[in-house]
């Protein structure tokens, strides 16, 4: 029989889009705690202790060959680390390393309802790895095992981690790229600072990531400043350890708004809810542009197995700021979107000229027609789509072209009556006559008249009209 190969989606049964679905329920501490910081729980290798998300030191990737079996790759990884507790046990399943290996661009054969028994097409030039998951009572910690030319990390440099209590659970992981949120006006070190759930958050370094002994750990650079509300900064902090070797990473921190702002993101971003303990994660409906939303000061640090790296989310509410920070409120959006997209943003009150057709952000019609001389309210700035210029409307993600709004400048190549219909005259800023050579503002495509004649609306709401032949 032919075996199939599968593809990301064919493992990844569970996991739908955004739209209309829920990522696969988890277990989400097996990817984001560590007790290391108790001693209860961690990886060694050669009887020394590993830092959590380790790559184990390897002088090489562990050999691994076309047609060979996804459990025994796993298999082969569990031999070469050992646990500190014998209580403790590997949680790591032949999906996950399947999943796992999908990422990595490594083609696997077989079926996806037995995995175990899955093999390897061909293994890549650069390798892979496999991240192994140990579990004792409540916390758990990760290792990286590397297997044939997979080398990324400098076994000697220094490792900077970040350490908080998310749950009443401790974590412990990498602090290169984190987000933190902290509340305005309060205290803030870059090494040892209080979060806006009013969690300590503290850093420190390892001499390696196979040497979980101390290293020394400075800030480089700080120039948060918790007076400014909405704001957001970058912290660099550096780790040097005995042999010399350093290590720089940096993390961001926000500063929760104290009002309303206006979400601003420039391209389409879903707000979420948690279930399950937060354990699962369900996509709930899109944020539009210019839409107000009030900023809530608890937040979450998310990953799981399909998402290895924490993504940190932000509560916030639609409706005010009691509800953003409301124990019964579960509507949340990742915190780096109101970082980058939550600025305000400035509205501007105009007149739509002639009847206009809406329009959603790729130019795609909508259908649907805003009827002339109808008040909006837009962003002040026009944005370009397929060539042709638009204002988008606050609070919807509805576009308008400019053309409806602003209208077109023209010079007239002759003199001009002005008309309410085919066959009566009116006046405009009042004026019956309009000169040759005089530059007129027309607003939307022309209209054709009964006598078969083409006009342009130079006015309104009065009925004010000028022949396209005259310009």
């Amino acid at each position: 029989m032919k075996k199939k190969i599968l593809s990301l989606g064919a493992v990844l049964v569970a996991l739908v889009t955004p739209m209309t679905g829920q990522r696969p329920k988890t277990n989400v501490s097996a990817a984001t705690t560590s007790s290391q910081a108790n001693s209860n729980i961690y990886f060694t290798f050669n009887g020394q202790k590993l830092a959590n998300n380790a790559t184990v030191p390897l002088s090489k990737g562990i050999n691994a060959s076309a047609g060979e079996t996804v459990n025994s790759i796993l298999e082969k990884a569990k031999k070469v680390v050992s646990l500190s507790s014998s209580q403790a046990e590997i949680i790591t399943d032949a999906g996950e390393v399947s999943r796992e290996l999908l990422n990595q661009d490594v083609k696997i054969q077989g079926n996806s309802q037995n995995q175990a028994l899955n093999t390897i097409e061909k293994v890549p030039t650069k390798g892979f790895y496999i991240t192994l998951t140990a579990k004792y009572q409540n916390e758990t910690v990760n290792v990286k095992v590397p297997f044939g030319n997979y080398y990324t990390v400098a076994n000697d440099e220094p490792v900077v981690n970040v350490e908080y209590k998310q749950n009443a659970t401790t974590v412990k992981q990498s602090a290169n790229g984190q987000i933190f949120q902290v509340k305005p006006n309060s205290k803030f070190n870059p090494l040892e600072f209080t979060n806006s759930n009013g969690e300590k958050v503290s850093f420190s370094a390892d001499q390696s990531s196979s040497n979980s002994k101390q290293a020394k750990l400075t800030a480089v650079s700080n120039s948060v400043d918790t007076s400014k509300a909405g704001t957001y900064y970058t912290v660099k902090l550096s780790a040097i350890n005995d042999q010399n070797k350093s290590k720089t990473i940096s993390y961001q921190v926000y500063v929760t708004p104290t009002t309303a702002i206006r979400f601003n993101s420039e391209h389409l971003v879903y707000g979420y809810r948690f279930s399950d303990n937060y354990s699962r994660l369900v996509s709930m409906d899109k944020v539009n542009y210019g839409q107000k939303i009030y900023v809530g000061n608890q937040t979450y640090t998310y990953s799981n197995n399909y998402q290895r790296t924490p993504i940190s989310y932000t509560k916030f509410s639609l409706k005010s700021q009691k509800d953003a920070n409301s124990a019964s409120n579960n509507n949340w959006i990742p915190t780096s979107e109101l970082m980058t997209g939550g600025s305000q943003v400035k509205g501007v009150t105009k007149m739509v000229m002639h009847t206009a057709t809406v329009y959603d952000q790729g130019g795609s019609t909508k259908v649907r027609k805003i009827k002339a001389f109808t008040k909006l309210t837009f962003d002040s700035k026009t944005v370009m789509i397929k060539g042709t210029k638009y204002y988008r409307v606050v609070d919807q993600p509805d576009y308008i072209k400019a053309t409806n709004i602003d209208g077109t400048k023209r010079k007239l190549k002759k003199n001009a009556y002005i008309y309410s219909s085919s066959t009566k005259r009116t006046s405009h800023n009042g004026v019956w006559k309009l000169s040759k050579g005089q530059t007129i503002t027309t607003y939307g495509g022309s209209y054709k008249f009964k006598n078969g004649k083409r006009y342009y609306r130079i006015g309104g709401p009065a009925k004010q009209y000028v022949r396209t032949s005259n310009f």
